[in-house]
């Protein structure tokens, strides 16, 4: 290897060490961008991927989910047959779990949709957000 080879390699070497934290960060950026854009909000429910559960697709659907899949009067086993088992029972309701969509170095932000009942029927239907 002669010397003009040598130097190529380690300037190159330096330059990749040199912009390897920029394109990192703008490569985290681009995903989180398209993640955002590929759990835009639903349209349409899919009662498959909420089951899976998808939590990014819930994130995207929530809205959909209280305005037309949720009905007050409701019963539990109409909820349970629609929407499937919730993630945990908290504070008299039924939580299930979502994920905002993008990449978030630190992200201590969570929620989903708490279904409240009375008597086995649907009272309210609503966004829980969260921040630790």
């Amino acid at each position: 290897m002669n010397q003009s080879q040598r130097i190529f390699i380690f300037c190159s070497c330096f330059l990749l060490l040199l912009f390897s934290p920029l394109l990192a960060v703008l490569s985290l950026n681009a995903y989180g961008r398209i993640d955002e854009w590929r759990y835009r909000q639903a349209s349409e429910f899919s009662p498959a991927r909420w089951k899976k559960p998808d939590l990014k697709y819930r994130y995207s659907a929530l809205q959909e989910v209280i305005e037309h899949q949720i009905q007050p009067g409701m019963s539990a086993i109409d909820v349970k047959t629609r929407l499937g088992e919730p993630d945990s029972f908290a504070d008299g309701g039924w939580q299930y779990e979502a994920r905002r969509p993008g990449w978030h170095f630190i992200d201590w932000q969570g929620g989903g949709l708490v279904i409240r009942f009375t008597e086995n029927k649907v009272v309210i239907a609503k966004k829980n957000h969260w921040t630790d």
